[in-house]
């Protein structure tokens, strides 16, 4: 997408944990798991080689508070909300031009922890402009993972399947 966003805000990111965990695990072994530290990473794979429009990020220093709006995504099933960034002059951005098979990307979109660390990855498809205007579209494949940095029960959600293989 080139709008450039984060996959979760802070609310949204204990929302969908709890709506995923919650169909597998009873709510109290939920609550302990979402009380330690927790966080969303994302493994962005290229499945041919990006001529245009890579994967851009916005560095973690340059963002502040104010450079996002909270959007809600309203589905069948459940309602979702990220952020869109406003612009600021003050962002500075990485990108990732020229990746090819065999190479990923592996950026936190979302963490629970409020110490000071980068909580979350805002980002987009970059427009290069060095890109030839006849270079192929981007195909590229994402998959995200729920990490947990504490302590869970061995059995912890033993039952879950990935929404999207249901």
């Amino acid at each position: 997408s080139d709008l450039v966003h984060g996959d979760y805000t802070v609310r949204s990111g204990y929302s969908r944990a709890r709506s995923l965990l919650a169909p597998h695990e009873e709510e109290g072994r939920v609550n302990n798991a979402l009380d330690q530290r927790f966080a969303f990473v994302n493994v962005w794979v290229p499945l041919k080689e990006v001529q245009r429009d890579p994967l851009g990020m916005i560095e973690w220093g340059s963002q502040r508070p104010r450079d996002v709006v909270n959007l809600k995504f309203i589905y069948t099933h459940r309602v979702g909300e990220i952020y869109r960034v406003v612009p600021s002059e003050q962002h500075r951005w990485a990108y990732f031009p020229g990746m090819v098979p065999g190479e990923c990307l592996v950026f936190k979109v979302f963490d629970s922890a409020t110490d000071g660390r980068a909580r979350f990855s805002l980002h987009a498809a970059f427009k290069d402009p060095s890109a030839s205007p006849s270079a192929p579209c981007r195909e590229s494949i994402e998959l995200r993972c729920m990490v947990f940095f504490g302590e869970l029960p061995s059995d912890f959600a033993s039952s879950f399947v990935a929404p999207h293989l249901l």
